[in-house]
């Protein structure tokens, strides 16, 4: 996996990350900020809905509350998944949101409160980090072995794939799990992986997708480009 997809910001432009063949029909863009203070506002008089119902696509192995979780050292927190590494962490993902057999990036979890010796223990098999996740755990573009190295080692708590479906938005991932059609000429943001911008823009072009903008993010350049 060498990029990721995700909304569009701008007023006008519907634009979407989708993994794999994520589609969907033209939708009002949402406006984050007034809609918490919104939700601020109205608090006292709506009933608040269960936290399994505000994000039903969210998948979790442990029926742990967020709050238990949050202060879970085993636990990896990510927008549309809540795992904990003590149990099984096989999850229920569809098959277009899998990144498959070599992801090349995967979520490193230390024992405990990541250290500079984790760290270095990454980089010595290899991998490269590019962000932290809650909880004690990296971001890391690594290879499979590599990965099955970091996760030998005494001091690393688990090396979980990072998987498409975990980073998704929750409105596109329902859309990418319902199916529905993209709309023509959407437009996407597409953020690569520094070491992987070379062999992502071929593919984008090999996919037919039209690539309007750059521009450089702490993660990584991004791109707007227009679907077919």
């Amino acid at each position: 996996m060498s990029f990721w997809f995700g909304l569009n910001e701008k007023p006008d432009d519907f634009v979407i990350k989708p993994f794999g063949n994520v589609t969907a029909k033209k939708v009002q863009p949402v406006d984050l900020v007034n809609s918490a203070k919104l939700s601020a506002t109205v608090a006292a008089s709506v009933e608040v809905k269960p936290e399994a119902d505000r994000f039903p696509y969210r998948l979790t192995n442990t029926k742990s509350p967020i709050g238990n979780l949050v202060r879970n050292e085993n636990a990896v927190l990510l927008r549309n998944a809540f795992i904990d590494t003590s149990f099984d962490t096989s999850l229920e993902i569809p098959e277009s949101l899998l990144a498959g057999d070599n992801p090349e990036t995967y979520i490193a979890q230390a024992k405990g409160p990541v250290t500079a010796a984790f760290r270095r223990h990454i980089s010595a098999k290899g991998g490269r980090i590019v962000s932290y996740i809650p909880n004690n755990a990296y971001l890391v573009r690594i290879g499979v072995d590599g990965a099955r190295r970091l996760k030998e080692w005494s001091g690393t708590q688990s090396v979980l794939p990072f998987q498409p479906y975990y980073k998704l938005e929750m409105k596109l991932l329902e859309m990418a799990i319902t199916d529905q059609p993209l709309p023509v000429d959407a437009l996407l943001n597409v953020v690569l992986f520094p070491d992987s911008e070379s062999t992502a823009v071929k593919h984008l072009a090999d996919l037919g997708v039209d690539v309007i903008t750059q521009d450089r993010t702490p993660f990584g350049t991004k791109l707007v480009a227009r679907v077919p």
